[in-house]
């Protein structure tokens, strides 16, 4: 995008919409939020930040990032899943499994739904920029993202 005013406002607000996507992800259990709602808001930045042509560390290597997140969260979120299994509860189980619940109220209370909900969002936020590739292509004649 060549307007210089929506790139430097995007630039602005990039970290603070990411920040809140983190909270709201790291937040779920306590409020309302949790990993779909923080990735969601994770992965529209980075799709903002592409649009705007921000640049930002890793920039060059995002494709591939978005390929290896959405498989390694797969696969935490199994993992984290069969440990309930291990436990001789169910899939998912929480805290009848023994995970230690924590102290209520705090960011590391309810067992694995913090771990479970990071997972979750940067799948989330993997997946929305995969799509985003797989839907955009760069006109390598002059740069411009086309839908």
């Amino acid at each position: 995008m060549e307007s210089t005013i929506a790139r430097t406002i995007g630039r602005l607000v990039l970290q603070f919409i990411q920040v809140m996507g983190l909270y709201i992800a790291f937040h779920g259990h306590l409020s309302p939020g949790g990993g779909f709602a923080g990735g969601t808001v994770i992965g529209a930045s980075l799709v903002l930040a592409v649009l705007l042509d921000i640049p930002f560390r890793g920039k060059s290597v995002l494709k591939e990032s978005f390929v290896l997140a959405e498989s390694s969260c797969l696969i935490v979120y199994v993992i984290i899943g069969f440990v309930g299994i291990a436990a001789g509860t169910g899939f998912l189980s929480n805290l009848s499994a023994r995970f230690p619940p924590g102290t209520p109220g705090s960011v590391l209370s309810a067992g694995f739904m913090v771990p479970l909900g990071v997972a979750i969002c940067l799948k989330v936020a993997s997946t929305i920029g995969s799509l985003f590739w797989a839907l955009a292509r760069e006109d390598t004649q002059d740069g411009v993202w086309n839908a």
